[in-house]
C-alpha cells in the first residue's frame, strides 16, 4: 500500500460531502428518498384498506338487497295464500248452505 502524505490527508479532510443542484447532501437526497418510498408504501397500506372496506360494503348492500327481494317474494306468497284460503273458506261456506238448503 501506498503511504498517504501530509498533503493527501489535507485534501481529503477540505473535501466537502458531495452535494446536488440545489445545494442539498447526497446523505439528505437519500434520507428524503426514503421519507418518500415509505410514504408511498403506507399510501398503497390504505388505499388497499379502502379498497377492502369498499369491496366489503358492497357485498353487504347486495346481501340487504338479496333479502329485501326474498322478504317481498315471501310477504307476496303469504298474502296470496291468504287470498286464496278466504276465497276457499266462501266457496265451502256457500257449498255448505247450498247443502243445507238442499236437504
Amino acid at each position: 500500500q501506498t503511504p498517504v502524505s501530509l498533503a493527501a490527508a489535507r485534501m481529503a479532510l477540505a473535501i466537502k460531502p458531495a452535494t446536488t443542484r440545489s445545494g442539498r447532501s447526497a446523505a439528505a437526497v437519500v434520507a428524503s428518498a426514503r421519507r418518500y418510498r415509505l410514504a408511498v408504501s403506507e399510501r398503497r397500506a390504505h388505499l388497499e384498506a379502502v379498497d377492502r372496506f369498499f369491496r366489503d360494503l358492497l357485498l353487504c348492500q347486495w346481501r340487504l338487497d338479496a333479502t329485501d327481494a326474498q322478504i317481498a317474494l315471501v310477504e307476496a306468497l303469504l298474502e296470496g295464500a291468504a287470498e286464496r284460503g278466504a276465497g276457499a273458506d266462501a266457496e265451502r261456506g256457500a257449498e255448505r248452505e247450498a247443502e243445507g238448503g238442499a236437504e
